[in-house]
């Protein structure tokens, strides 16, 4: 993944809250970590 600032981040979704951001990227990381690599 891809190190952004989370304002970085806050600004390219439009939130106006930070806690919005944390939860967001929490979910998306979480998500993405269950992903499989089809090549294994």
């Amino acid at each position: 993944m891809v190190n952004q600032s989370p304002a970085n981040i806050q600004s390219l979704l439009g939130q106006s809250s930070s806690k919005t951001t944390e939860i967001y990227t929490n979910v998306a990381a979480s998500i993405l970590k269950t992903i499989k690599n089809p090549s294994n």
